[in-house]
């Protein structure tokens, strides 16, 4: 009888196949170089806050530096701008994987995106301040300043929007239902088979008691 359990408990290690492709849900990074009161930072932060935020729900968190007023920050930024080959100066600067934004306007919205989604797909995640430390030019990331999205929105007079993620609760309940689905196939084709193999077996000692007779 043991071996039967053995078989069923393969088969079942074979459900948890699928979960683990779908639940990708570690966030990637933006990085954000801004300035207090840049009005193009506000416009970026306002696409953040109207789109990015609802669209690629759970996708990726905003790091979000300001350089205006912090001589540290600032610092880094030259070393990021220097590091990726950036020659301008000026905020925002928008760093996406090995991908980066000098300014912003409306029509970088499409790069942005595609930038977000193939660094979230990626098996090889490219982290701007990882390749600089590897490199040679030691970056300590305790020594500079970040702050949260939504501390970031209230220094610069942006209402948080409520994120609307029915679309995304949708996607991850069919995703459940199709789990389930597959969990449930497995199981009875597991126990389909250990009943075989049992009956198989009770018949054997059937025709063996028969035989005896």
């Amino acid at each position: 009888m043991k071996k039967y359990w053995i078989i069923l408990l393969l088969m079942v290690s074979l459900l948890f196949v699928p979960m683990r492709t779908m639940a990708k849900e570690d966030a990637i990074n933006i990085y954000l170089f801004r300035g207090k009161g840049c009005g193009f930072c506000q416009k970026f932060l306002n696409y953040v806050n109207d789109t990015l935020t609802e669209k690629y729900y759970g996708k990726f968190n905003l790091v979000s530096y300001e350089v205006w007023n912090n001589t540290k920050n600032n610092e880094l930024l030259t070393k990021v701008r220097t590091f990726l080959g950036s020659e301008k100066t000026g905020v925002p600067f928008i760093v996406i994987g090995d991908k980066y934004f000098e300014g912003y306007t409306e029509s970088y919205n499409t790069e942005i995106e595609q930038a977000i989604q193939d660094l979230y797909d990626s098996s090889n995640r490219y982290d701007v301040f990882e390749e600089i430390n590897k490199s040679g030019d030691k970056i300590d990331l305790d020594d500079y300043t970040t702050k949260e999205l939504n501390d970031v929105y209230n220094e610069e007079g942006i209402i948080a929007k409520e994120v609307k993620v029915s679309s995304y609760s949708a996607s991850n309940g069919s995703n459940t239902i199709a789990i389930v689905l597959w969990n449930l196939l497995f199981t009875a084709f597991a126990m389909t088979i250990i009943l075989v193999v049992q009956n198989q077996n009770k018949k054997a000692i059937l025709e063996e008691i028969s035989k005896i007779k």
